[in-house]
């Protein structure tokens, strides 16, 4: 059987509330080539299984779908990777469990650029933001333009949304070492950073995805500890990745977080301390 020209992944976990309307909006793309469609249910305790099952089989006759209901949890960084290693496409489209498709041309567009820009690994586009009962706020994720953009820009601020991506599939046992790594805490940057070392980022200001504000969700958790620790270790590894070409560009951030640990630390052992931390750091 010959290589799909495209497959789209999704992972998810407990999004019984969402899950139909992201795999919807993947149905809904008008293309006129097969797609390969990994869904990863990464073994949910609630209804998410009962929901994949009753819409995939309305799939439609160009989709391939592969759907896995994991029997053990993975977590979700091993998730993520196991259903990236699925793919088998030229090229992979990502849109999380939460998230969903607003432009019925998104893979057409996306595909037709990189098809024609060989030299570009990675093209993205913006993103709407919405509540958990689909209404939109008044806020923008980022605003892009339709140009390139460099590995610079994407420490500068959050500036791909991860629903709005579609990337060349070139991923090697080193970049899924480096995605292994237990200090990676978002996966998404890292492969935005690997594809940025195999070619060119363009931006479109076409907006394509639909980003959900989703308070269950752990990045709206309250942070704790445990949080900054991981945090801290994630930019320690950016820091270091590809022979520590990034530290200049991390190293404020790098800083920043490691005040914040050191400061909750000290609030740990003793409140009282802060007061004298706060005098000699000027914080």
């Amino acid at each position: 059987m010959s290589r799909p020209l495209l497959s789209v992944c999704i992972i998810t976990y407990n999004q019984e509330n969402y899950i139909q309307k992201a795999i919807e909006s993947v149905f809904a793309q008008e293309t006129n080539f097969n797609i390969e469609f990994i869904i990863s249910n990464d073994c949910s305790p609630d209804n998410s299984h009962e929901k994949i099952e009753e819409i995939i089989k309305k799939a439609p006759k160009n989709f391939s779908v592969r759907y896995f209901n994991h029997q053990q949890n993975l977590g979700m960084m091993k998730n993520f990777i196991f259903s990236l290693q699925a793919c088998t496409g030229k090229y992979i489209a990502l849109c999380e469990g939460d998230d969903y498709w607003i432009d019925n041309e998104k893979l057409k567009k996306q595909l037709h650029f990189l098809e024609s820009n060989p030299d570009f690994s990675l093209c993205f586009s913006n993103s709407i933001i919405v509540n958990e009962l689909d209404v939109p706020t008044q806020l923008d994720l980022v605003k892009l333009e339709s140009k390139e953009y460099f590995e610079s820009d994407l420490f500068s601020s959050w500036l791909i949304p991860t629903a709005s991506t579609l990337f060349i599939n070139r991923f090697n046992e080193e970049d899924y070492k480096i995605l292994k790594d237990p200090r990676v805490f978002f996966g998404d940057i890292i492969v935005f950073l690997i594809l940025a070392n195999k070619g060119r980022l363009f931006g479109m200001k076409d907006y394509t995805s639909a980003y959900r504000i989703n308070s269950s969700s752990y990045t709206n958790q309250p942070k704790t500890i445990v949080y900054y620790e991981k945090l801290f270790n994630h930019l320690s590894l950016l820091s270091e990745l590809f022979d520590y070409k990034y530290k200049n560009f991390n190293q404020k951030k790098l800083s920043d977080q490691g005040y914040k640990l050191f400061r909750y630390y000290l609030i740990k052992l003793n409140p009282k301390i802060l007061k004298y931390i706060k005098f000699v750091f000027n914080k």
